[in-house]
C-alpha cells in the first residue's frame, strides 16, 4: 500500500498542524492561506505546491467566503487519510501531535462534533 501522503505533504501538514506559540491547532478550522497582494490573481488565495498537490487529489479544498481569508480544509477522504497517518508511529510523534489524535478520535464524524 503506497503511503497516503507524500514527503512534501507530509512535511507541510507536521509544520502547519504543529502546536505554535503554545497554541494547538484544530483540523476542523483548515490551514488559513496567504492570498496575493498585487497582479492579476490579486485577493486569490496563494496555494503552496503541498496544498495544490492535496487539492488536486481531492484531500483538501478551499474555502473562500468574502471579507474572510482563504482556508484549505480537509475533505471527508482527506481526514480518513489523516487517521490513517495518524495511527502510523513514525509519521508524526504520538506526544507531539496527541491534540490531532484528540480532536479526530476514531470516529469519522467525531472532527465536525459541536461545529
Amino acid at each position: 500500500m503506497s503511503a497516503p501522503f507524500t514527503e512534501a505533504e507530509l512535511e507541510f501538514l507536521k509544520r502547519r498542524l504543529d502546536v505554535q506559540f503554545g497554541e494547538a491547532p484544530r483540523v476542523r478550522d483548515g490551514i488559513v492561506l496567504k492570498t496575493w497582494k498585487s497582479g492579476a490573481e490579486k485577493g486569490r488565495p496563494r496555494l503552496p505546491e503541498a496544498i495544490k498537490s492535496l487539492v488536486d487529489r481531492g484531500v483538501m479544498a478551499v474555502r473562500f467566503d468574502a471579507g474572510s481569508m482563504p482556508v484549505a480544509v480537509f475533505t471527508d477522504i482527506g481526514l480518513d487519510l489523516l487517521r490513517e497517518t495518524l495511527r502510523g508511529e513514525h509519521s508524526f510523534s504520538t506526544a507531539r501531535f496527541a491534540h490531532l489524535r484528540s480532536e479526530l478520535g476514531p470516529r469519522p464524524d467525531r472532527v465536525f462534533e459541536g461545529q
